[in-house]
């Protein structure tokens, strides 16, 4: 199942990331970013309030259950073992985190989950890499500018990067041009203003709008 996660993170290259969305509107959000041909999406645990982690590895769960086959889901924001753990009991393909943890980082690989750690320096980096993450979340990438992720890269060309913070329709294929192979996408595709306001269909508006960006809008989404 790895390799599918990596052969659709390579191929649909935009996840769409679910931060302050309450669990009962994840479900109608996830259907709209589907409908605009997103295929992967980041549910993101709330680190300030454990009681909530549960919840959010219950609502990965129902997501893959009810879009299975059509789109994966994983988590993000996981800081510690325990949201790996359950991550990966709920269903989860891929663990997204802000840093460099190497004992989350082996027990993904573990559990065969597609790890996905943050870093924003070269040592960061290469740390990620040589811990065995799959991906290195270039984070946060707006405030460094594709310049640096093609400065980065060409000493690090192994690594495979995702540009993650800040990346919507307008800087997208700067950051695909300048070696990124996906890119993770939060507040200007899944506004949790939208949501409350119930403007699904402009979430599915965003989405398109954000794969032509990317040069994606023609290739097949299924």
């Amino acid at each position: 199942m790895r390799e599918k996660v990596l052969e659709w993170v390579e191929r649909h290259k935009i996840i769409a990331i679910l931060r302050g969305i309450a669990p009962e509107d994840c479900g109608r959000v996830i259907k709209a970013l589907y409908e605009g041909g997103i295929r992967l999406a980041e549910i993101t645990y709330d680190p300030g309030r454990p009681e909530t982690w549960q919840e959010t590895a219950d609502t990965i769960g129902c997501i893959e259950s009810e879009f299975a086959g059509k789109l994966l889901t994983g988590a993000g924001t996981v800081l510690t073992r325990e949201q790996v753990e359950m991550t990966a009991a709920a269903g989860g393909r891929f663990i997204i985190s802000p840093d460099v943890n190497c004992e989350v980082i082996a027990l993904t690989k573990q559990r065969g989950l597609v790890s996905i750690p943050g870093a924003a320096t070269a040592s960061e980096a290469m740390a990620a890499h040589q811990a065995g993450a799959d991906y290195v979340k270039l984070f946060p990438a707006r405030e460094m500018g594709p310049g640096y992720l093609k400065a980065l890269r060409a000493p690090l060309g192994q690594i495979r990067f995702m540009a993650v913070g800040g990346i919507g329709a307008e800087n997208v294929a700067a950051y695909l041009a300048a070696g990124a192979v996906g890119a993770g996408v939060g507040g200007s595709l899944t506004s949790p203003g939208l949501v409350q306001e119930g403007r699904f269909d402009e979430i599915t508006r965003r989405a398109r709008h954000l794969l032509e960006a990317a040069g994606l809008s023609k290739q097949p989404q299924d």
